[in-house]
């Protein structure tokens, strides 16, 4: 009786331990004791400056999603981090496919025109355009020699696809796909996003 009470004990302790798990995150861009806070957007690459327009109105397209990250962007004298803004092209992708219009055929028999109905292929095509947004927030040194330096605590990567040629609306979609509190923090040190935009306008967001 004994033997068998310590087998149930056993087979229970092994059942308990079935029931519940530790997921352990391994956060190579995190440094220690980061933490959220205001922070200066400086351009990531030389394709923008600080005082383009560019930059400022892509700045003013992100406020929103920082804000909600509690990453909210201010000046200089009170930033206590940044966050590097890097945006480019890529080359727009033309993709060929068959299509079939349907139309009536006139056929003559005997000297009668009839019209048939019929099906035929017509080659059609479109063109995607593909913008790489990325976000780089790294603590701030405190001498003015080392701005553009310092710990890397988080990236976030936003690729995004749509039909349109235009860079900012296809900007504003990548701003729009890290609202609701997904862009990156110390705690989740790289994220990455494909924004895909229809021809309807109609956004589809995924995680890769």
């Amino acid at each position: 009786m004994r033997a068998a009470f310590l087998f149930l004990c056993c087979c229970v302790l092994l059942l308990g331990g079935c029931g519940s798990y530790h997921q352990v995150q391994v956060d190579s861009l995190r440094a220690a004791g980061a933490g959220s806070g205001p922070c200066l957007l400086l351009p990531g690459d030389a394709a923008l400056a600080e005082d383009d327009l560019l930059f400022r109105e892509v700045c003013r397209l992100l406020t929103p999603a920082l804000e909600e990250a509690g990453y909210p962007p201010t000046d200089a004298s009170t930033a206590a981090l940044q966050t590097r803004v890097s945006l480019g092209l890529e080359e727009p992708e033309t993709i060929y496919y068959m299509d079939y219009e349907s139309r009536y055929r006139p056929i003559t028999r005997r000297g009668r025109t009839e019209y048939i109905l019929v099906e035929e292929p017509v080659l059609s095509s479109h063109t995607l355009h593909t913008a790489v947004l990325l976000l780089e927030c790294l603590t701030r040194p405190t001498s003015r020699a080392a701005v553009g330096k310092g710990a890397q605590l988080w990236r976030t990567r936003v690729r995004v696809t749509g039909p349109q040629d235009d860079l900012l609306g296809l900007v504003q979609s990548a701003a729009l796909a890290l609202r609701g509190g997904v862009l990156a923090s110390h705690g989740q040190g790289q994220r990455s996003f494909e924004v895909f935009i229809s021809d309807k306008g109609e956004r589809s967001v995924t995680e890769k």
